[in-house]
């Protein structure tokens, strides 16, 4: 596996499906890699489930401090990156949490037995 590290992507060939750099070395398992982008609702959400399962992770503001101040957080996303070691586990809890769009989400109903 490579890795570009302008945009922390781990990529099985070159160039960067993300970036289109073309300089990519050999990734390392302690390497952070991009992992996804999420507002602040959902990034507090993905937070505690990387706590929870003891993945450390990274998440970085995109607008940046002083654009939060003056907008407000509801306006912010967030970056998220785990290191590679974690990133195929850090992948399945994201889509258990956020299913890929077109796909049903099924809900178990309780019934109510007498």
């Amino acid at each position: 596996m490579l890795y570009c590290k302008d945009c922390k992507t781990a990529a099985s060939e070159s160039p960067c499906p993300r970036c289109g750099n073309s300089k990519l070395r050999a990734i390392e398992e302690t390497d952070l890699v991009f992992l996804t982008v999420k507002d602040v609702v959902f990034a507090g959400m993905l937070e505690d489930v990387l706590a929870d399962n003891g993945i450390p992770y990274k998440a970085k503001g995109m607008l940046g401090a002083g654009l939060s101040v003056e907008l407000g957080t509801v306006l912010e996303r967030y970056v998220f990156y785990v290191p590679y070691s974690a990133h195929e586990k850090a992948e399945a809890l994201l889509e258990e949490l956020f299913p890929p769009e077109g796909e049903e989400v099924i809900i178990a109903e309780e019934t109510d037995e007498e």
